[in-house]
């Protein structure tokens, strides 16, 4: 199984929200794999539904993850059917007190407490 985080469908619609991806409609885990936790999300915006896949990354630190973002855009931009990282989309974790933050183009968009 793949969902190793819970992620509730409120949850993910504020992070849609925020990210101006839509109004999030289903969220539902993805089964298989053996690392990170992934979703596939629908969101409805301007009348269209819009397919999107959600990866919540377990075991990568922050020192690693700009490899696989950076691996992902690439794979997509040469045509191998994979989800492409969205561009300005960063974010501070931490483990212990589970405290978020997510900035778009530098701009705090979501935070839960404690930065």
């Amino acid at each position: 199984m793949a969902v190793f985080t819970q992620v509730s469908l409120d949850e993910a619609a504020r992070l849609f929200d925020a990210l101006g991806l839509g109004t999030l409609t289903e969220l539902r885990g993805i089964e298989g794999g053996i690392e990170n936790t992934n979703y596939f999300a629908t969101a409805e915006q301007d009348g269209q539904a819009h397919q999107w896949v959600l990866t919540l990354f377990e075991r990568l630190t922050h020192a690693q993850l700009p490899f696989y973002l950076h691996l992902m855009k690439h794979l997509a931009e040469h045509g191998i059917p994979v989800p492409e990282a969205m561009d300005g989309v960063t974010w501070r974790f931490d483990r212990e007190s589970l405290n978020y933050a997510i900035f778009v183009d530098g701009q705090q968009v979501l935070d839960q407490t404690g930065f």
